[in-house]
């Protein structure tokens, strides 16, 4: 894996970075509309030939319906060939003609030729399949799963857990002798009531480099956030709260420690909600500990946040390439001179239900760091990511 730190303009190559990822947007776009256009113009025209299954993500899949139980479902793909899905993938299936059902009443099935059979009444198929539409005969079929297990006491903090651990690693024996070690771990769980979502962020990266006859030059950062947010709407408005303590020896921060709380909201558009947005404010205690000749102190904080989500077509069933970008301003009470922002940029690109490629470019600013150090914090890295859990795409 490759994991590339510099400190020397590093703001310079940032803004060069955004430039570059905001224009690649601008002239896809086009062909992005065109397209996500023609394949709904396809799932259009084939609506009343072709069996379709669409994904949570708004992704369609058009073909034939082969047998559909409570478990997943056996699809004959035009483009895939025969596939089998999973139901937390899908959000409805769209069945040209009826549908028979088998007499023990736990497949939904018809033959690969010939007529379809009839089935009794627009009534439930499965005890956890229901038709929720029929009309010039289409049916529309839907995944009722049952209703999820209640916990109650410690058990409960065990369940409703997911996320993700990713992990970056070079190490080169060349010219000159570098190790490059990074690893993150993200995990949230959320409430019965699904009102409620906890979040943990651990991320360490550590690089140690020398060349023959030279000194070593070993930069570390350690990062660790605990975030508890509360929806207040169903809009998208939430409250919340959190706590974080964040290393970085190449800024000449030893410590920086922030707790506080603010509101902020967040929400999808997009003809298949592809677009997310998030902004967020908040107010903070804040006590930084810098590395000599620095100057350590504590204050109140403000964080302003800005976040941005987009989801790709990506041809794996049910998933897409998903693109993100965040940007978190620290504006410090009281010194002027301690401005703090904190941005990065990352491509995940999945090849599994579980596996998943990502690109990441990182980039913090202290402008109040010590003399002997620099200013900005930039790092570029490949890593591997597994994801555990309720899978997002």
């Amino acid at each position: 894996m490759l994991n590339c730190v510099s400190s020397t303009a590093a703001e310079t190559f940032f803004l060069t970075t955004v430039r570059m990822i905001l224009y690649l947007l601008l002239i896809t776009q086009p062909a992005l509309r065109a397209s996500e256009n023609a394949s709904w113009a396809d799932k259009s025209t084939e609506a009343g030939t072709k069996d379709a299954v669409t994904f949570v993500n708004g992704d369609c899949l058009s073909g034939r319906l082969l047998a559909a139980t409570k478990d997943q479902v056996i699809f004959n793909s035009e483009v895939m060939g025969q596939v089998t899905l999973q139901w937390k993938q899908i959000r409805q299936i769209t069945v040209i003609g009826k549908v028979s059902s088998l007499p023990s009443k736990t497949m939904i099935t018809r033959p690969s030729a010939g007529p379809a059979p009839q089935t009794p009444d627009n009534q439930f198929i499965d005890k956890d399949i229901s038709v929720v539409q029929q009309t010039d005969g289409m049916l529309a079929l839907r995944f009722s799963p049952p209703a999820p297990v209640q916990y109650s006491g410690p058990d409960a903090l065990l369940h409703n857990w997911a996320g993700f651990l990713r992990s970056d690693t070079n190490l080169l024996r060349a010219t000159q002798k570098k190790s490059d070690l990074g690893a993150d771990l993200h995990a949230s769980r959320l409430s019965q009531s699904k009102r409620q979502v906890t979040l943990f962020d651990l991320q360490a990266n550590y690089s140690d480099s020398k060349k023959p006859g030279g000194s070593p030059v070993i930069t570390d950062l350690y990062k660790g956030d605990i975030e508890h947010d509360i929806d207040i709407t169903n809009g998208g408005t939430y409250l919340y709260l959190l706590a974080g303590a964040y290393h970085n020896s190449s800024l000449g921060l030893q410590v920086v420690q922030g707790y506080g709380g603010g509101i902020g909201w967040q929400g999808k558009f997009g003809r298949r909600g592809q677009h997310k947005l998030t902004f967020s404010g908040d107010s903070r205690y804040w006590k930084e500990d810098v590395y000599s000749p620095g100057v350590s102190f504590e204050s109140a904080a403000f964080g302003l946040t800005e976040g941005y989500e987009y989801h790709f077509p990506w041809p794996k069933v049910g998933q897409a390439i998903v693109f993100t970008e965040k940007i978190l301003f620290l504006p410090i009470c009281n010194h002027s001179n301690a401005f703090q922002s904190r941005a990065f940029a990352q491509l995940n690109v999945p090849f599994s239900s579980r596996f998943s490629i990502d690109f990441i470019e990182e980039d913090d600013y202290a402008r109040n760091a010590p003399h002997n150090t620099k200013q900005n914090y930039s790092s570029m890295q490949i890593g591997l990511k597994y994801s555990f859990g309720q899978t997002s795409h």
